[in-house]
């Protein structure tokens, strides 16, 4: 039986599907650039910053280590490299079995897929975030 006072706290991995994700979305930014009727220099341009932006986001990607807590006394936290923060979770956050998409007030969202954590504290976590985001 599931305890609903219990504390949660995971380490998040890097994801698979996150990585799939993000190379998919700069080929097809790539390929739209290609495909375009723009002039070859501003082809060039937007190509470079896509580039740029990719191996940026990859370079996080693979540098990311955060952690996801959940404490009754202090409510959610993040820890980013190593900085804990108290975050709030929005109501408009979307949960699905394979994925959470973490609304947070006042900040960007932040993606979890659910090869990020073992399946158990991926199960975990979605119950811990319906009984406790109101």
């Amino acid at each position: 039986m599931y305890n609903q006072n219990s504390a949660f706290h995971a380490k998040l991995k890097p994801s698979k599907k996150l990585r799939y994700w993000l190379i998919l979305s700069h080929v097809l930014a790539f390929s739209a650039i290609l495909a375009s009727v723009l002039a070859w220099q501003i082809k060039l341009t937007a190509a470079s910053v896509v580039a740029v932006d990719f191996f940026y986001l990859a370079r996080k990607y693979n540098a990311d280590s955060r952690q996801i807590i959940y404490s009754d006394h202090a409510g959610w936290e993040i820890s980013d490299y190593g900085k804990l923060r108290s975050i709030a979770i929005a109501k408009s956050s979307v949960i699905t079995p394979s994925a959470v998409f973490l609304h947070i007030k006042g900040e960007p969202p932040i993606a979890v897929f659910n090869d990020a954590m073992d399946e158990q504290d991926f199960r975990h976590f979605i119950v811990k975030l319906k009984l406790t985001v109101s």
